[in-house]
C-alpha cells in the first residue's frame, strides 16, 4: 500500500500473470476495432465495459483479489516508467498508458460537482467508493476526463494509488511522493504539479462528503465556454474599414503579433472577442520545467487586461480546446507522412484544418470576420460572372516584408475560409508591429520572443516526437555515388532530403540525397549538386488555387515563381497540367533548385500575389550505380 513517506514496490506473480491475461483478452475481444493501433484516448472506452459491474453500489466490498490487481497494475506501470532514463520520454509513456487504462467520465456527469478546481486545464473527477474488509468506506476508482493528457495521466495514477484507501489514509496521501516512486520528479518540480495536488484534493473533499453523510445537490453539466455560439451564419461579414462596427473573433496566441492585430481592431472601432486555442501536445511534453502554454495563456490574459483598460472595453479571453481535432487533423497527418519516408508541414495543416478549419467551422461562423497575427494580407473583390451574378472573390498578397511573410503558410485555405480571414498586420513589417506594441499600445509582451518550431510541439524536439510513435530502425549510411557504408542511422524518417545536420559522419560536410524506404538505406553525398539533392522538375497533387482565374485546366503552360520552402526565396517556373482530376501539375523549374523532397509544399506566386499550391508526390530520380555490399550480395539501387 502507499504510504506517506515511502512506497514499496509490488509484487506479485500470480496477480502479474492474471492481469496480463485479462488485459490481452480484451486486446484479442477489440483488435477488429478499425484504428486500434493509434494511440488516442477514445478509442480504448470499450475496454472497460466489463470490468464496471456496480459502479453505483456503495457497498461493493474491496477485497483482495480487486487490492492485488490494482497493485500489479501499478507495479507493471511504475516499472515501465522507471526503466526509460530520459524525463521526457518518461511523461511520453505515461501518456501512452493512460490511452489504454483511463475511465473516462461520461458527459452527462462532467458537471460542476466534478469539476476540479486549481487545474489551469479542463478537468473532471469522480471517485467511485466502495467498503474494506472492516466495513470502512474506501476508494475503489476514479472516472475522469481532461483535455490536458498529462492531467489524464495523473488521473489514472491516482486511482490506482488511492484503490483501497480509507478516509485518513487519504487525508495523509502526499502527491509528490507517489510521482516520485514512479520516476516523475520532472512533474513534481513543474507547474503541472498544482495541477496534480489539485485532483487529489478534490478526492479528498468528494470522500469527506461522503463519509458524512451529506448529499451533493444535483448540478447541470458544466458549460466550457461563457457563451452560447451559433453556427452556420451563412453570411460573407463585413470587411474591415465598414462604417458599423462588427465584432471579431480573434486567435490570441500570447505573442506579440496577434496582439497588435487586436490592438488595432480595438483602435478602429471594432469589438472583439480573443480565443486562445490549446492544441494537442502543448500541455503535455513541450516544456516539463515551464509549461509555455501556461506562459502563452498568462501573456494572453495580461494584453486582454491591458487593452481593456486602454479602449474601456470588455476584453476577456476564451480558452478553446482542439486537442481531439488537432490529433486527427494534424498530428495523425505528419505521422502517416513521416512513416512514408515524406517530408510532412503541420504548420499549414494547422491553419487550414484548425485555426480557419474546425475553430471557424463550430464558432468562427458566429463572428463577422476571424482575424489572426499572420503576416499577410486578404482583399475582397466582386467578380461578376457572364450571366450577370456577381459574387466576393477572396485574394491572398505577401506582406511587405519578405522575410516574415506566411503567405506559404496560408496557401491551402480556401475561398470560404480566406472570405472569413483578416490580418490586421498584414501591411506591416516586423520591426513596425514591435514598435507599435511597444510606444503606441503599450502591450506587456511587446518584448516576447517569436515563436520558433512546430506548432504543437513547443520546445519537445521533432525527433523525440517521431522516436515515440514510430520508434527507430537501425539501417546502414552510404554514400550515394559509391555505395560506400558510412555508418548507421535511427530509422529513414528521422532525414529528409537535403539534410545535413545530424548525420555525425566524418569528413564532410554530407547531404541526404536520397531514401530507399524498402531497406532502410539513406544516401548521402558531399556534393550538393549530385544526385538529386538539385533539379529542375517535380510533380505537385492536389493543388489548392485560391483564385478562380487560376483553377482552370487550360492546356496552355503558366509561368509564375514558386517556393518549396517557407522564406523569401522563390524560383520561376512553368506550370503544366497533368491530370485535372486530381489536380496533378508538373512543374519545370528555370533553375536547379535544391532540397526538393516529396510531401513538401510547393507554393505558386505571380509577383505579390499568392495564387495556391499543393503537395510535392515525386521527383524525378537521377539513376545513380553504386555498389552495397548486403549479406554477401551486390545490388544495384536507384535513388
Amino acid at each position: 500500500m502507499f504510504a506517506a513517506s515511502a512506497l514499496p514496490l509490488w509484487s506479485s506473480r500470480s496477480c502479474n500473470v492474471a492481469v496480463a491475461s485479462a488485459r490481452a483478452n480484451v486486446v484479442r475481444q477489440h483488435s477488429h476495432i478499425e484504428g486500434a493501433g493509434r494511440p488516442r484516448r477514445h478509442r480504448f472506452k470499450m475496454c472497460f465495459a466489463a470490468t464496471r459491474e456496480h459502479d453505483d453500489d456503495r457497498n461493493f466490498r474491496v477485497g483482495e483479489d480487486f487490492l492485488a490487481k490494482a497493485r500489479a497494475s501499478a507495479e507493471d506501470l511504475r516499472a515501465r516508467l522507471c526503466t526509460v532514463a530520459d524525463g521526457k520520454l518518461r511523461v511520453i509513456s505515461l501518456i501512452t498508458y493512460t490511452d489504454t487504462q483511463l475511465r473516462p467520465l461520461a458527459p452527462e456527469k462532467r458537471t460542476s460537482s466534478t469539476r476540479v478546481n486549481g487545474c489551469t486545464s479542463v478537468t473532471f473527477v469522480e471517485p467511485h467508493f466502495g467498503t474494506t474488509c472492516g466495513g470502512e468506506t474506501c476508494v475503489r476508482y476514479l472516472e475522469g476526463y481532461s483535455d490536458s493528457r498529462l492531467a489524464s495521466g495523473a488521473i489514472v495514477l491516482l486511482s490506482l494509488a488511492l484503490c483501497g484507501k480509507t478516509l485518513p489514509e487519504i487525508e495523509r496521501f502526499r502527491a509528490d511522493t507517489l510521482l516520485e516512486s514512479f520516476c516523475l520528479r520532472e512533474i513534481v518540480m513543474s507547474p503541472r504539479m498544482g495541477g496534480v495536488k489539485a485532483i487529489l484534493r478534490h478526492v479528498q473533499e468528494r470522500m469527506q462528503v461522503v463519509c458524512s453523510g451529506r448529499h451533493l445537490a444535483p448540478q447541470e453539466p458544466a458549460t466550457l465556454t461563457q457563451k452560447s455560439y451559433s453556427a452556420n451564419l451563412d453570411v460573407v461579414g463585413p470587411v474591415l474599414g465598414d462604417e458599423s462596427p462588427a465584432e471579431v473573433a480573434v486567435l490570441l496566441s500570447g505573442g506579440v503579433d496577434s496582439a497588435v492585430a487586436m490592438a488595432s481592431l480595438l483602435e478602429r472601432g471594432f469589438r472583439v472577442q480573443p480565443f486562445y486555442l490549446k492544441i494537442w501536445l502543448e500541455d503535455e511534453l513541450a516544456n516539463l520545467g515551464r509549461c509555455p502554454w501556461e506562459d502563452d495563456i498568462r501573456d494572453a490574459e495580461k494584453v486582454c487586461a491591458a487593452l481593456a483598460r486602454k479602449y474601456n472595453q470588455r476584453v476577456q479571453l476564451e480558452t478553446l480546446s482542439l486537442q481531439e481535432e488537432y490529433w486527427s487533423r494534424v498530428v495523425q497527418y505528419t505521422i502517416d507522412e513521416a512513416r512514408r519516408g515524406r517530408t510532412p508541414n503541420p504548420d499549414i495543416m494547422c491553419n487550414s484544418r484548425i485555426k480557419f478549419g474546425a475553430f471557424l467551422d463550430s464558432l468562427g461562423q458566429r463572428y463577422a470576420l476571424v482575424a489572426s497575427g499572420h503576416y499577410a494580407r486578404v482583399v475582397t473583390m466582386r467578380h461578376t460572372e457572364r450571366g450577370g451574378e456577381t459574387h466576393a472573390v477572396a485574394q491572398l498578397f505577401c506582406s511587405p516584408d519578405i522575410v516574415k511573410d506566411q503567405t506559404y503558410f496560408l496557401s491551402q485555405l480556401s475561398q470560404q475560409q480566406l472570405l472569413k480571414a483578416t490580418f490586421p498586420i498584414g501591411d506591416l513589417t516586423k520591426s513596425a508591429v514591435r514598435r507599435l506594441a511597444r510606444e503606441r499600445y503599450n502591450l506587456p509582451n511587446c518584448d516576447r520572443p517569436d515563436s520558433q518550431g512546430i506548432c504543437f510541439l513547443g520546445k519537445l524536439k521533432f525527433e523525440q516526437f517521431l522516436e515515440h510513435y514510430l520508434g527507430t530502425w537501425a539501417g546502414p549510411i552510404m554514400e550515394a555515388e559509391s555505395g560506400r557504408f558510412l555508418g548507421t542511422h535511427r530509422g529513414f524518417w528521422f532525414y529528409t532530403i537535403g539534410q545535413r545536420k545530424g548525420l555525425a559522419l566524418p569528413g564532410g560536410p554530407w547531404y541526404v540525397v536520397g531514401k530507399d524506404l524498402e531497406n532502410n538505406i539513406v544516401l548521402v553525398s558531399r556534393e550538393r549538386s549530385q544526385c538529386n539533392v538539385t533539379c529542375r522538375s517535380f510533380i505537385v497533387e492536389n493543388v489548392n488555387w485560391i483564385g478562380w482565374e487560376h483553377s482552370n485546366t487550360n492546356e496552355e503552360p503558366m509561368r509564375c515563381r514558386v517556393k518549396i520552402r517557407h522564406g523569401p526565396r522563390s524560383v520561376s517556373a512553368e506550370v503544366h497540367c497533368l491530370e485535372p482530376k486530381n489536380q496533378s501539375w508538373i512543374i519545370a523549374l528555370d533553375e536547379p533548385e535544391s532540397g526538393i523532397a516529396p510531401g513538401q509544399f510547393a507554393v505558386f506566386y505571380r509577383e505579390n500575389q499568392c495564387l495556391g499550391g499543393g503537395v510535392i508526390a515525386s521527383v524525378p530520380a537521377l539513376q545513380v550505380s553504386r555498389t552495397i555490399q548486403r549479406r554477401s550480395m551486390t545490388e544495384e539501387c536507384t535513388i
